[in-house]
């Protein structure tokens, strides 16, 4: 009836248009990134989490290369790699995190970075 008594939409963690939002804040320093760096992921259950599903996201996310720890709060896990995060693969890999950690009735929470500048290698 009136569109401007809906909600907005919540932009879903990991989805190309979150990773957008991030990369403009990235280049608001001068970061474009296209530089490797220290990636850091978060995922966490939607309800109660138990031993075999830790087991089989653990198993997962090493099978990708990904170092893994335990979250502090709310029983999830921490995921980290080097990687950049620029382009399309970055956001498939993220995607992809959004439907895995779904059908486990988890929810992948997204990612951050350090910004990273190109060194400038002509001086």
């Amino acid at each position: 009836m009136f569109s401007f008594f809906k909600k907005p939409k919540k932009v879903l963690m990991g989805s190309t248009a979150a990773n957008a939002d991030v990369r403009k804040v990235l280049a608001s320093h001068g970061d474009d990134g296209s530089e490797p760096r220290h990636v850091i992921h978060y995922a966490y259950p939607l309800g109660s989490s138990d031993p075999a599903t830790r087991k089989k996201i653990n198993a997962w996310l090493y099978a990708q290369n990904f170092k893994v720890k335990s979250a502090e709060s709310r029983d999830g896990v921490i995921f980290e790699n080097t990687q950049n995060v620029d382009d399309a693969i970055f956001d498939e890999l993220t995607n992809s995190f959004i439907s895995f950690f779904d059908e486990l009735d988890w929810e992948y929470d997204g990612w951050e970075c350090a910004v990273a500048i190109k060194e400038d290698k002509s001086a």
